[in-house]
């Protein structure tokens, strides 16, 4: 008899656990619903202004944002075209609730990686990471605004090899060419 009632104890608190984890799923922090002015397919024309590569000229690209993994993360690819050359990239950003802020790793098609962080201010986005160009590290800050119907962005990025001094790499121009599919 104890042993029956052991056995349907068990039970019971097993199927209890189990309807609390079925109504508790985790949801995605409501701060990423800030990255959705982001996703979408957006084209961008700019100029570099040779800070890195000591080459300045005029590049556009292709630009394509949205939400995946049942909205936890941000996931943007882009295709750059300078010249002859081109670029593709990946990052994917999460939510940081302690540090208040997105942290993103990138992938690039000439093997290179880095993380760092975007920051939203209102309607200013402001990208923070490390990057190495030439055998040096430098630091580099893009700051974004966008326009309150989010169709396009006016960028720039500073470079700085000391945190203190920053000179311009590249301004840009960004337009939504195509918004965000519905989720599904």
């Amino acid at each position: 008899m104890k042993h029956t009632v052991s056995v349907i104890s068990l039970a019971a608190l097993a199927l209890a656990v189990s309807l609390q984890a079925q109504t508790t799923a985790p949801k995605p922090d409501p701060e990423l619903q800030k990255l959705q002015i982001l996703a979408g397919q957006w084209s961008y024309e700019g100029t570099d202004k040779g800070a890195l590569s000591g080459h300045p000229g005029k590049f556009t690209g292709e630009y394509t944002g949205r939400m995946i993994l049942g909205g936890f993360f941000f996931q943007d690819e882009s295709v750059e075209k300078a010249g002859a050359a081109e670029m593709k990239s990946l990052d994917i950003y999460r939510y940081d609730p302690v540090n208040k802020n997105f942290p993103f790793n990138q992938y690039l098609s000439d093997g290179n990686a880095s993380s760092g962080t975007l920051t939203v201010r209102g309607n200013t986005l402001i990208w923070e990471s490390p990057v190495v160009a030439g055998g040096e590290k430098y630091l580099v800050r893009d700051t974004f605004l966008y326009d309150p119907r989010s169709m396009s962005f006016q960028g720039k990025a500073e470079v700085s090899a000391d945190g203190k001094t920053w000179r311009l790499w590249y301004e840009a121009k960004y337009t939504k060419v195509k918004p965000a599919p519905p989720k599904k």
